[in-house]
């Protein structure tokens, strides 16, 4: 079969010329074949031409483009007519047959000749020799890019400089992402480059302008009494002149006065005679930078510090559900100040020791605020993206949004924030053009304006001409949309006196910030606040019989008990440790045993460190003590039960201080009668003051005795 036969077979069996054509891509043929197989092709041109017209559809044409010319040549002719693919096609079959793999170029002025009579005229370049030294220089070539290849890839393993992340990409394709700690590593690397933080001082220019000033004057301020030098100017000048030179004066430091009262002396005023005389010489001087301190930062947050555990420890009703919110939201807010003061404290240690770079600007609690904010807000984008990514239905998308949103920022939603620049919904770009299209100054900043209302989501204003125009808008109208720019305004004005307006340079800041974000509270302080939290808690579930004991009768039942040293004391139903918290605080060397039958209540006072002995104190036989201090449940005289089985308990020589309820004491029944009886050999009692249930934790006005009773 000649190889004519297998171009007639290419249309109906493809594969088979395509089997060809990358035998000679591979240069697995010999001269002759190739020789051949050009003849076939040149002659047979026209027929080959009509049977893929015949045989082919546009897209299987297309598809023919692609396998030929690879995954983008198929690109320019997608939209072409039939003809045109067929010919386009057939050139890129052609054009494998180049010896030297390459198309001709024609210069100005030659006339072009046809792909087909080129190759016609250098096919015979092709020889068995010509084929071996392609193959070879073939080998070589792979061989060189495998080892570029490798040595791409030990670049990138641990990518440090720019060279090195390029590389990382080769290997890895332009549309890899970046780990989350070499996505921060190369946003470093950015953000090195854009850094203008603490360079050179910024140079007052000179002035080229020809006026007689007297020497420089001293003096002192007629109302504050600090030293003073003036420079006064000797002849009158025009109005620009002046400008000039009181401008250079407010970059020294001074300013111009005219006033004469109480001996004071007309002229351009400076603290200092290094500035006058700066001044004086109208050349290039270097501005002296104040110097920042960070002393009275450092105060402020050592302040709210301390006012933050404040509010952390102080006392709060919490007895409903209502004052717990309020005791939650209160608890909240101071551990958010703590963080910050916190935060604040190690950014002015990093300022201080030079380890600190892109926030080192930082000389207010309102910056650093809002570069928190961002933090937050960085994350919510993170979440936002998460939403219109995920898959599914509805409640998918949710769930993908709030499992970023409900969580706390990570280092790694930095990467997602954005610069703070002034922007608007359509609807109020809309009214703002609308208001602005007849006002003087402003039209052109209107047109602009319906020009951005073709933009999809919400309009950013981030050019030099859009902020300037939205300064002047804000400053003529109170409405909401104006007073909203103010405050963004505001906002983009802060992070560009910190440095931070360029992307990759505030992505380094808030790296930095992460790093040194403080812990609201210490590992004791959070164990008091859950423990806290779960008494809060306690008094909201109505436990029958639980009233706490208010603190100033803890205290003078403990009085009362006369414990001595190597007392063993119980406390019978000890509840939330009201007795017991404060029995340990001023004897810390006393055994302390805790029964408490409420499973909650048992539970918090281990969390408390309590050593609980068991539930039910009516149970306890075997287990004696020297003091036992008590508040027994009221409910169906249990209170009389109680003093009784804790006198049961009680060793020779012992006391009991219980509190009871009044009804022992007056009432009639044979059990109070007794009780009455039982105790007047005993020990004493003394009616409480009412209301004394009534405090921060319960709200009642039983009435209740404290009973003594010694053994």
């Amino acid at each position: 079969m000649t190889f004519f036969d297998s171009i007639q077979t290419m249309v109906n069996d493809w594969p088979t010329f395509l089997a060809f054509i990358n035998r000679l891509r591979a240069l697995d043929v010999s001269a002759k074949e190739i020789l051949q197989a050009w003849q076939e092709v040149k002659t047979h041109e026209q027929a080959i031409r009509a049977e893929m017209a015949k045989r082919f559809t546009k897209k299987q044409l297309l598809m023919l483009k692609i396998q030929v010319s690879g995954q983008f040549g198929a690109a320019h002719i997608r939209n072409e007519k039939k003809e045109v693919i067929i010919n386009s096609v057939f050139k890129s079959l052609c054009e494998s047959f180049y010896p030297n793999g390459a198309k001709r170029s024609f210069s100005m002025g030659e006339i072009r000749e046809s792909f087909i009579v080129h190759i016609d005229r250098v096919i015979h370049e092709w020889s068995d020799e010509l084929i071996t030294q392609k193959g070879k220089e073939r080998e070589q070539a792979k061989e060189d890019a495998q080892q570029a290849r490798a040595a791409k890839e030990e670049q990138a393993k641990d990518p440090q400089t720019f060279e090195d992340f390029r590389a990382w990409y080769y290997v890895n394709g332009s549309n890899a992402i970046l780990p989350d700690h070499l996505q921060k590593r190369f946003t470093f690397l950015k953000a090195g480059i854009k850094w203008k933080g603490e360079q050179e001082a910024p140079k007052v220019s000179s002035l080229d302008v020809d006026v007689r000033f007297s020497d420089i004057l001293e003096t002192t301020h007629t109302k504050k009494g600090h030293d003073l030098y003036v420079v006064q100017m000797l002849e009158y000048v025009d109005k620009g002149v002046y400008t000039a030179l009181n401008n250079r004066a407010k970059a020294l430091g001074g300013y111009y006065s005219s006033y004469r009262g109480n001996g004071a002396i007309v002229g351009f005023q400076f603290k200092t005679r290094e500035n006058a005389a700066s001044f004086l010489s109208l050349s290039d001087v270097t501005k002296a930078r104040k110097p920042l301190s960070l002393d009275k930062l450092r105060e402020k947050a050592l302040k709210m510090i301390e006012k933050a555990n404040d509010n952390l420890n102080a006392d709060r009703k919490v007895n409903t559900a209502k004052r717990a919110r309020e005791a939650g939201y209160a608890i909240e807010k101071a551990e958010g100040e703590l963080k910050k003061a916190n935060t604040m404290l190690r950014l002015i240690e990093g300022i201080e020791n030079g380890s600190i770079k892109y926030l080192s600007k930082v000389r207010a609690f309102s910056e650093l605020e809002q570069l928190l904010m961002l933090l937050t807000m960085a994350k919510m984008e993170r979440a936002t993206l998460a939403q219109k990514k995920a898959q599914g239905m509805r409640q998918q998308r949710n769930a993908a949004y709030s499992e970023i949103y409900n969580r706390t920022v990570i280092e790694s939603d930095i990467e997602y924030v954005t610069v703070p620049f002034p922007s608007m919904y359509h609807k109020h770009v809309r009214d703002l053009a609308w208001c602005l299209k007849d006002e003087n100054g402003f039209k052109q900043f209107a047109a602009r304006l319906h020009k951005k209302l073709s933009t999809d989501g919400k309009i950013i204003f981030s050019s030099g001409y859009d902020l300037e125009q939205l300064r002047k808008v804000a400053s003529i109208s109170d409405d909401y949309t104006f007073a909203r720019i103010k405050d963004q305004l505001k906002d983009f004005d802060r992070i560009t006196r910190l440095g931070l307006e360029d992307i990759n340079v505030l992505k380094a800041a808030l790296y930095e910030l992460f790093s040194l974000r403080g812990e609201g509270m210490t590992d004791e302080q959070k164990r008091a606040k859950e423990i806290k939290r779960l008494e809060a808690e306690s008094l909201r579930k109505k436990i029958a019989g639980y009233f706490p004991t208010p603190k100033e009768i803890v205290n003078r039942m403990i009085d009362e008990a006369g414990i001595e040293k190597g007392n063993s004391i119980c406390e019978p139903s000890a509840g939330k440790g009201n007795i017991a918290d404060l029995m340990r605080e001023r004897y810390p060397d006393n055994n302390l045993a805790c029964f408490e039958i409420a499973p909650f209540l048992s539970d918090l006072l281990k969390k408390k460190g309590h050593d609980v002995l068991d539930s039910n104190f009516l149970e306890n036989t075997g287990k004696t003590f020297d003091r036992i201090i008590m508040n027994p449940p009221f409910e169906k005289e249990q209170d009389i039960e109680h003093v009784k089985h804790a006198y049961s308990v009680l060793n020779e020589g012992g006391r009991i201080v219980a509190i009871m309820s009044a009804g022992p004491f007056f009432r009639s029944d044979k059990k109070s009668t007794e009780f009455r009886e039982w105790l007047s050999d005993k020990g004493w009692n003394e009616k409480l003051p009412d209301g004394t249930f009534n405090n921060l934790e319960t709200s009642t006005n039983v009435s209740a005795h404290l009973v003594i009773i010694d053994k």
